[in-house]
């Protein structure tokens, strides 16, 4: 994955919106609670320096709008990391996710949280 230089396109978080623990299978119950804004705030930070445009992408002109969807542990260590919506694009679903990890660990937030992200791919200025 290439990062961008001066000038170029660049994938952004979108913002970060706390999970939605009914949306998922399974009991709401034993799901982690949606994330609070100081945890959405802290990804959303560590997002913003990892999240690059892929060149197979931005070469082809695709843009979309991944969404991606985690258990940020207690201790700040990311698991179930999954796609909740793809960008329609398997070259931006990959850049996506892999933002979320080579951002982890995150700041830990005590409890386990349920973050989900939408993460925009956009050329232009």
């Amino acid at each position: 994955m290439e990062g961008s230089g001066k000038g170029d396109a660049a994938g952004q978080p979108e913002g970060v919106v706390g999970g939605d623990p009914g949306a998922g299978e399974g009991t709401p119950a034993l799901l982690p609670i949606p994330a609070r804004p100081a945890d959405l705030a802290s990804v959303r930070a560590r997002l913003a320096r990892t999240l690059h445009y892929p060149a197979e992408a931005r070469r082809r002109q695709i843009q979309g709008r991944a969404v991606v969807e985690f258990i940020l542990r207690a201790d700040g260590r990311v698991e179930a990391l999954g796609l909740r919506q793809s960008a329609g694009d398997e070259a931006l679903d990959r850049a996506a996710l892999a933002a979320v990890m080579e951002g982890a660990p995150y700041p830990p937030p005590g409890v386990d949280v349920l973050v989900v992200v939408p993460l925009s791919f956009r050329l232009g200025a």
